[in-house]
């Protein structure tokens, strides 16, 4: 599991192919389920909000990037990059969000700058691990995989924040 964990560390560090994850829908469902669980938990001690309230936008935002990815993949002519192209994504989201879940409460005993510091952060860094990846996965440039990934965030957080009421 190291092994893997450790995958997803260097694609977030932009210093790894993301294309060599195992192309597997088993391994698909495995990254969705501990993505799931670390973001749901991450999430509910951050924010303080019920659990059921943020698995249901956690849920939502994924579906949301599920589709997304599968209508881009589907419309480059690329659909079968979408369990890879998921797999990446869900795994570098789960690294990013236990990176986050140990800054955000160190940056809180700093003061308020530092909270908006660290979500900054967080946003641009995995504004540009997701743009990394799609640009591989969609066969474009940089900047384009950007681009996306930067509407797809916002698109997914959209619809979660209307899911869970918030």
């Amino acid at each position: 599991m190291l092994i893997v964990l450790y995958f997803f560390w260097r694609v977030c560090l932009l210093r790894h192919n993301p294309e060599i994850v195992p192309k597997h829908p088993y391994f698909l469902f495995l990254v969705l389920m501990a993505n799931l669980a670390c973001s749901i938990t991450v999430s509910t001690i951050i924010s303080g909000e019920p659990a059921l309230r943020i698995a249901t936008g956690v849920l939502v935002s994924v579906a949301t990037l599920a589709c997304l990815v599968y209508l881009m993949c589907s419309l480059r002519g690329v659909s079968d990059r979408f369990v890879w192209t998921m797999s990446v994504l869900l795994g570098c989201d789960m690294v990013l969000t236990a990176i986050f879940a140990v800054i955000v409460p160190l940056a809180q005993m700093l003061n308020e700058v530092a909270v908006i510091a660290a979500y900054a952060t967080f946003m641009i860094w995995s504004v540009a691990v997701f743009g990394f990846i799609l640009s591989r996965s969609l066969k474009s440039h940089m900047a384009i995989g950007v681009g996306l990934a930067f509407s797809m965030m916002l698109i997914s957080t959209g619809l979660a924040s209307l899911a869970s009421g918030g």
